[in-house]
């Protein structure tokens, strides 16, 4: 891993959790959230100005799906992966969500989604998918993908270089 830090930008609806995820990883030597967004819209609005001075200004998306909850609000969360990953193709991107359900995770991962990490799980084992998917790998927390799986319900297990 490289001397200068990952540079985040984080996506959710929920300002408290925005807010102790920054916290949380403010303590983390090598991450740096360097900026934070409520809606899509705004995500690539913010997104576009810091591109425009640094193209390698942000180094990994984390976003949740709209609310996590309500399945309009997820498939506009899977629409702005969609652009995401349309205008920035080398952008990783890493679900940070509420939701388990295996039909929205495929989708996600089917839009381009690198990883997913279930909301709730330790900072330690985030930290580790964050760095895995900055570094170009895929990180996908529980079986999803896996015939009869379970979205993310388990373990880590997929990890792919």
């Amino acid at each position: 891993m490289s001397d200068r830090p990952l540079k985040l930008l984080l996506i959710d609806q929920d300002p408290i959790f925005r807010l102790g995820l920054r916290v949380a990883l403010e303590v983390i030597p090598d991450i740096e959230v360097i900026s934070e967004a409520e809606t899509d819209t705004t995500a690539l609005q913010i997104l576009a100005e810091l591109a425009h001075n640094d193209p390698n200004c942000v180094n990994l998306v984390v976003l949740e799906l709209g609310n996590g909850y309500s399945i309009s609000s997820q498939q506009i969360g899977l629409q702005l992966c969609r652009h995401l990953k349309i205008q920035y193709p080398y952008l990783p991107v890493l679900l940070l969500s509420s939701t388990q359900e295996q039909e929205i995770l495929l989708a996600a991962k089917a839009e381009g989604v690198n990883g997913y990490c279930p909301k709730g799980v330790p900072v330690t084992e985030l930290v580790t998918a964050i760095k895995e998917v900055a570094a170009g790998r895929l990180s996908w927390y529980g079986d999803v993908g896996r015939p009869g799986g379970q979205g993310g319900q388990g373990d880590r297990v997929d990890k792919v270089d």
